[in-house]
């Protein structure tokens, strides 16, 4: 719910060249909760598998976390913005 409000606030803003930093910080608040929805996630998988008493389930739970943070990990080296970096986001 929130994450949807942050895009929603972030679209109405991008338009208005006052509000650069306001959709920044939209921008930021989308992410944060993006990554906070993947982190539950996976501590919902971790109980699952704490749950189903199982090895195989714990490694299953791991590598699915692991797939999905490598995956977002490298979704936010493309698309972040570093204030050291002169030509924007990474391609």
């Amino acid at each position: 719910m929130m994450r949807r409000r942050a895009v929603a606030d972030a679209e109405g803003a991008k338009d208005e060249s006052a509000w650069a930093y306001p959709t920044l910080t939209l921008k930021w608040a989308e992410r944060y909760y993006a990554s906070e929805r993947d982190l539950a996630a996976a501590v919902l998988d971790d109980i699952d598998a704490l749950a189903a008493g199982g090895a195989r389930a714990s490694r299953a739970a791991r590598s699915r976390r692991t797939a999905g943070s490598t995956a977002a990990a490298a979704h936010r080296r493309r698309t972040s913005v570093s204030p050291w970096r002169a030509d924007g986001p990474a391609r």
